[in-house]
């Protein structure tokens, strides 16, 4: 079995294990049941970053695990807070270097991990 193969396994896994349903989890995530089933079929490493990030923001899991076929939970209070001023400042940083595309992807994963965090 290669790392898709294992990737898929263990995503499909963690899914039902947390949720009642594959089809369950894509209308918590507001993605249509036909898009997860795409993913599954054709691997993670041939869908859409957007959806991927969407999927791992959900899960509180790396993506970049995910697609070397691991599941590797995001510790949300592993790194310490940043003083809001410094935050702030390298939000501005780094949204300055992004094009509309990449912002649109980082505005994506970051509506999935609201939509975590309020289950």
């Amino acid at each position: 079995m290669d790392n898709n193969n294992t990737s898929e396994a263990k995503l499909k896994e963690l899914i039902k294990s947390r949720y009642n349903s594959i089809r369950e989890f894509a209308i918590q995530i507001d993605m249509p049941y036909s898009t997860m089933d795409s993913i599954f079929k054709r691997g993670v490493a041939n869908s859409s970053l957007t959806n991927i990030l969407k999927i791992c923001g959900a899960l509180s899991i790396s993506a970049d695990a995910l697609y070397m076929g691991e599941i590797v939970e995001i510790n949300k209070t592993a790194l310490p807070p940043l003083p809001e001023k410094e935050l702030d400042a390298r939000i501005i940083k780094l949204f300055a270097t992004l094009d509309k595309a990449e912002l649109e992807k980082v505005i994506a994963f970051a509506e999935g991990l609201k939509a975590a965090r309020k289950e």
